[in-house]
């Protein structure tokens, strides 16, 4: 492909800081699709490279929709070497939070622990993802005159002398017993079955399995591919031997066939994500599109 680019539109996205756009937010495998498109056009204008679909393509040119992604991989790899990151946020090199941190927190236990099985076990209010000043403001009266959980402790409640009345008690208990590490351990995180977050590292690389497209017959000419983001609603359309329409049968009660499904319902407030030219240009006579994506991505962020 001689000419791909990911638009500011997409980054934008990336960097909002509304907190619903969360990383499982935005690559939902739901919200994002595939165009045909003509090759060669140009995006070298920076407001152009913002806009959203209904901008970025006129009316007369051909856009053909093809179909909802899905089934999306997003993969954290070094852009030097395209191998994902060995690293975790947890380990010794970065946060070093003990796995104790995380079985005596209510909120963020491990589902498949068993450490809360113990007769002694107790668990406490606090979130090892917010240990910021602000949470230190929030906290309960009861632990108001205690330590708590910071980074600059790593986390570490077994290592804390006072934390509440409930924890002084059973202390000695789980230090003797369990002989918690009081940093990061990758033994205990594996035999306690705590989950893990890779480092983000400088590019992500983003893949789906989808590479057959079943579209209907047309004579559009294109060759590249445009791919959106689109978080509002969606129509299931359906084809009557003429036209596109979003009913499911026709006046006679007879089902149409499926023409797209989960297709934008307001296709001009797509957000352009990235153009991908082919290596020629095809015509769209047949029923069926199939795409070997690369193995390294649909496309990549640096």
């Amino acid at each position: 492909m001689s000419n791909n680019i990911v638009f500011n539109s997409f980054l934008n996205l990336l960097v909002n800081k509304d907190p619903k756009y969360t990383k499982e937010y935005i690559y939902d495998i739901n919200k994002f699709d595939v165009w045909f498109c003509a090759r060669g056009k140009s995006f070298s204008a920076n407001n152009i490279l913002n806009n959203k679909l209904d901008k970025l393509f006129k009316e007369e040119e051909s856009l053909e929709y093809l179909y909802n992604l899905g089934t999306l991989n997003v993969e954290n790899v070094n852009s030097e070497d395209g191998l994902p990151s060995e690293h975790f946020y947890q380990d010794d090199d970065f946060l070093n939070i003990p796995a104790s941190a995380y079985i005596f927190s209510k909120p963020q236990y491990p589902v498949n622990c068993k450490v809360n099985k113990d007769y002694n076990y107790t668990a406490f209010d606090y979130n090892i993802n917010d240990m910021s000043d602000n949470y230190k403001n929030k906290i309960s009266e009861q632990y108001k005159n205690n330590p708590v959980l910071t980074p600059e402790n790593s986390y570490d409640l077994c290592n804390l002398t006072s934390y509440s009345a409930s924890w002084n008690h059973i202390s000695g208990y789980f230090n003797s017993e369990y002989n918690f590490s009081s940093g990061y351990n990758s033994n205990e995180y594996s035999t306690y079955n705590i989950n893990q977050d890779y480092l983000i590292e400088d590019q992500i690389n983003v893949s789906t399995k989808n590479v057959s497209f079943e579209i209907l017959p047309t004579n559009i000419i294109g060759g590249a591919l445009l791919i959106t983001w689109y978080d509002q609603q969606r129509t299931n359309y359906y084809y009557d031997g003429k036209n596109i329409t979003s009913a499911a049968m026709d006046k006679n009660g007879i089902l149409n066939q499926y023409a797209y499904k989960n297709k934008p319902t307001i296709t001009g407030n797509c957000i352009p994500v990235c153009y991908m030219e082919l290596p020629k240009t095809y015509n769209l006579k047949d029923a069926v599109m199939n795409i070997q994506w690369s193995e390294n991505g649909l496309f990549s962020l640096k």
